[in-house]
């Protein structure tokens, strides 16, 4: 597999808040994450790096090393989500230590790939996408107010990609005391996909989802995987930049 990552501070911010890791936690099984901080003039970067850097650090004293029984899907996903409220509780105990980092959360979105299995933990409204020659599919489901109208009915999703209030997210890493991600599996021989891609939203409300594919899809080789995640932010900067922008592109063998 090729992979590549990249983060930028975007046009209208003086600090980037988002974090991002990929690297191979254990034999065989390749971790991607991405986080978006939020809180004060440090708190965000401080919640993304630290909840990154626990849901790691978790996962690899958790993961199982033998992967061949019948529950291994249950192990790993168990795995995942105590490797979230780890990092939850390290974020929520940071921030009511240090007054000036109070209310401090981040989002958190990770793909672990082992074998030909593609496990999916997700907090907030960062986002992973299944990308074909001609499709883009989001494996994600967001955390956030405008799709929670959306799931009742009571916005669509045109309106709620111009919502002012589309930003605000309903779950989060840190905020409270515990947190219940979503977890979601995929067999990759079945998703139809060439690539996958993690980003924050500083990406998604600066690009629409069809560009996003069309640059995405044509990276075959590793230095195209690189151009295409510099283009990704690079259009997102030319269309405002008004937030961080993170991305992860992968290619499947």
């Amino acid at each position: 597999m090729l992979y590549y990552g990249i983060s930028d501070t975007g046009r209208k911010r003086t600090v980037n808040q988002d974090s991002f890791f990929a690297e191979f936690v254990i034999d065989g099984c390749l971790l991607l994450a991405v986080c978006d901080g939020m809180g004060g003039a440090n708190g965000g970067n401080v919640a993304s790096s630290l909840a990154l850097s626990r849901f790691a650090d978790s996962l690899k004293q958790t993961l199982p090393v033998d992967r061949t029984s019948s529950d291994t899907q249950k192990k790993i996903s168990d795995a995942l989500r105590r490797a979230v409220l780890v990092a939850n509780e390290e974020v929520y105990a940071r921030a009511s230590e240090d007054p000036e980092l109070s209310g401090m959360g981040t989002t958190l979105v990770a793909a672990l790939i082992c074998g030909h299995g593609l496990y999916i933990v997700n907090v907030g409204d960062s986002r992973l996408y299944a990308i074909g020659r001609k499709s883009i599919s989001l494996l994600t489901h967001d955390h956030s107010f405008v799709q929670l109208l959306v799931d009742m009915g009571e916005m669509t999703e045109k309106e709620a990609a111009k919502s002012p209030q589309k930003n605000i997210i309903t779950k989060a890493i840190g905020t409270e005391s515990a947190v219940e991600p979503d977890l979601f599996f995929h067999n990759l021989d079945d998703l139809g996909a060439t690539h996958l891609l993690l980003c924050s939203d500083g990406l998604t409300n600066f690009i629409s989802e069809e560009k996003i594919r069309s640059i995405a899809s044509g990276a075959q080789e590793e230095k195209d995987i690189v151009a295409a995640c510099e283009k990704l932010i690079g259009t997102a900067n030319k269309n405002g930049g008004g937030d961080n922008i993170t991305a992860i592109l992968l290619k499947l063998q």
